[in-house]
């Protein structure tokens, strides 16, 4: 099979590097597709090479990252850098026809220029959450956040087609790129008028993709031994998802509340806490709020793994958080439970809401009704999978 190259400018946040990686590792078993997966942000790329190892191991295994970041050595030379980059990148596409993977970013200063000097047919724009993100009345209404956007802007949203033609009004909004994939039929991209000028690719796979799903089970045993979470009872385990703890200031220090609220109520409960840290955790606070709690610590186990193998030892998703990963638990039939303590209004409800607890002898009573509930359930990693005969057809289509 040729090999054919792929160059993906990935945003400042993990979520978008996540969601385009079971994609990314069908199209290199289909169609022999080898990725450069570019980082703008120092932070980021440490972030992934040093607390996201599954990520960090799926993306190596087809490809490379590579950190663009280069403040350190000064502000003249880190944009020398960008820019020699961004020139190999141009050149590479004429000499091998690569492909330019973005989420936005070429619609932004300064990358707004490259697509001058790329053909259009190898641009391809993705949607970048594999859940996507829903908008109603022109805001995006997910957890406690409201904004008004642009007319571009909206189209990275998913909405009805009455909403979209309610708020859409200009036609200016150009389409540079020639490849258009979406996670959801329902991505607002699809409804531009020169939509139709371009492939479009549904991959509503997502993480239920056999090359994927095969990559957790062929490393789950590995990654579980390098993690020490191999002797764990299983069937006592709970992962535990962590928010931004000490981002925000004093006007988030409810999130520390929060945290210390959930520990006092899992103290005596015979459980495992698989905790795993956002990657804008301040670990500092999170220790001293374990040590807050005497008896906790022997408890915890923090790792570093992905939440779709946490999914696969877990009994419980447990969060004081709105985070998307409750989506991703909850499509894994993995029973998700949030705390909010008092706070009503910081921790809200949405559809990935399952059990919502508001004090901590509801938590206390839901943590060990689903202990119970799990006695009498089956539930296999296996089980979620979709294999897709036709896939490396479909997306030979695409991209050939």
């Amino acid at each position: 099979m040729k090999k054919k190259h792929a160059v993906v400018f990935l945003k400042n946040r993990i979520i978008s590097f996540d969601s385009i990686l079971p994609l990314a590792i069908e199209l290199n078993r289909c169609n022999g597709f080898r990725f450069e997966f570019l980082i703008w942000q120092d932070e980021t790329y440490r972030t992934i090479i040093n607390d996201n190892i599954v990520i960090r191991d799926m993306a190596l295994d087809i490809g490379s990252i590579k950190n663009i970041d280069k403040r350190k050595y000064g502000r003249i030379l880190n944009k020398v850098n960008k820019l020699l980059s961004v020139g190999m990148i141009i050149v590479k596409h004429w000499l091998r026809n690569d492909y330019i993977f973005h989420f936005g970013a070429l619609r932004e200063y300064p990358l707004r220029v490259l697509p001058y000097f790329i053909r259009q047919k190898y641009i391809v724009l993705c949607e970048s959450s594999i859940l996507g993100r829903y908008i109603t009345d022109n805001k995006y209404t997910v957890v406690d956040k409201t904004y008004t956007y642009s007319d571009e802007q909206f189209h990275y949203f998913r909405s009805t087609n009455d909403i979209f033609l309610q708020y859409v009004k200009s036609t200016d909004v150009p389409i540079i790129e020639g490849v258009l994939v979406a996670f959801g039929k329902d991505w607002n991209w699809f409804k531009h008028l020169d939509s139709n000028k371009c492939k479009k690719l549904v991959f509503d796979q997502g993480k239920k993709s056999k090359s994927y799903s095969m990559f957790l089970e062929n490393n789950i045993d590995r990654y579980l031994r390098e993690e020490g979470l191999d002797k764990l009872d299983h069937s006592r385990s709970i992962s535990f998802i962590l928010g931004h703890i000490g981002a925000g200031g004093e006007r988030n220090n409810y999130k520390n509340e929060l945290l210390y609220e959930v520990f006092l109520a899992l103290l005596d409960i015979n459980v495992n806490i698989i905790l795993k840290p956002h990657m804008y955790c301040d670990m500092d606070i999170v220790n001293s709020i374990i040590d807050s709690v005497p008896g906790i610590r022997k408890k915890i186990h923090i790792t570093k793994l992905h939440p779709q193998i946490l999914s696969k030892i877990s009994v419980i998703g447990l969060f004081s958080n709105t985070s998307t990963v409750r989506c991703e638990f909850k499509e894994c039939k993995l029973p998700v439970v949030q705390y909010r303590g008092k706070y009503l209004d910081k921790v809200s409800e949405d559809h990935c809401t399952q059990y919502m607890c508001d004090d901590i002898e509801s938590l206390r009573a839901h943590i060990l009704m689903l202990l119970d509930k799990h006695n009498s359930m089956c539930r296999t990693g296996n089980k979620n999978i979709r294999h897709y005969n036709d896939t490396c057809k479909y997306l030979s289509h695409i991209f050939c």
